[in-house]
């Protein structure tokens, strides 16, 4: 009795892993899904237009995300599918370097498409490029962003903040203004599946954002007090300062 009683426990457990799993991916493919029909509606609209005469470029412009978009779509599919290998931390980075600005303007006018009714601030205090995986750290910044989205009910303003941390370093702030998160529950935000507790209870897929700023040797935290918002915080190494 006592053997059958805990394999059956396992099994609830991994079902409920599993059933987190897959909320959680569900969640990271949201953003690229949503705006390339946000995309694909704003060219069709265009064309539809027998009056207004459409430019080439902005026409080539939005395939060009749309293509962007999919390329990232296929890459966030064929990696997070692979239950194991995320868990264990073992992603595959393409490093490179980037312009962190420039990809923190790209990643917000890409959620707008899908988000319009949103305001997101965008504030430049410094300039930074960056060695790392281009497609991974804007996974990041779309987890924080949706997350401040799905957790501010009555609040549509989003911040996001790019400062120097020191000499060496560049940190990314996304603050929202939303329900905020319980001092229990931010020590526990990053663990896998973590579920935080509430009457809308969701899950936040803070274990993959964690995971990809570990493996760039980077760090990341979270303030947030109930009632008044949250602000989560990434810091990387600066590969070349721009003047």
């Amino acid at each position: 009795w006592i053997g059958t009683s805990t394999e059956m426990h396992h099994i609830k457990e991994e079902e409920q892993r599993k059933g987190n799993f897959i909320k959680m991916v569900s969640h990271e493919l949201k953003t690229p899904v949503t705006s390339i029909k946000g995309y694909v509606q704003t060219l069709l609209m265009m064309l539809d237009d027998k009056e207004e005469k459409v430019p080439p470029v902005q026409i080539k412009s939005s395939l060009i995300r749309i293509d962007k978009q999919i390329l990232n779509l296929t890459r966030l599919i064929s990696e997070m599918l692979d239950l194991t290998r995320i868990e264990a931390g073992n992603l595959h980075l393409k490093m490179e370097i980037f312009d962190l600005n420039n990809l923190l303007i790209e990643i917000r006018d890409d959620i707008l498409v899908s988000q319009p009714k949103y305001d997101i601030e965008l504030n430049h205090d410094c300039s930074a490029s960056i060695f790392a995986d281009r497609d991974r750290i804007g996974q990041v910044l779309i987890n924080f962003i949706n997350n401040g989205i799905k957790y501010s009910p009555k609040s549509n303003k989003i911040e996001i903040r790019i400062f120097k941390s020191d000499g060496d370093t560049v940190s990314v702030c996304v603050k929202d203004f939303g329900i905020g998160i319980s001092k229990n529950d931010q020590q526990k935000i990053f663990e896998r599946f973590y579920r935080v507790d509430g009457k809308n209870e969701e899950t936040f897929s803070g274990f993959i954002a964690s995971t990809i700023i570990e493996k760039h040797q980077g760090t990341i935290l979270i303030n947030s007090e109930m009632g008044k918002g949250s602000e989560f915080i990434f810091t990387l190494n600066i590969a070349q300062k721009n003047s």
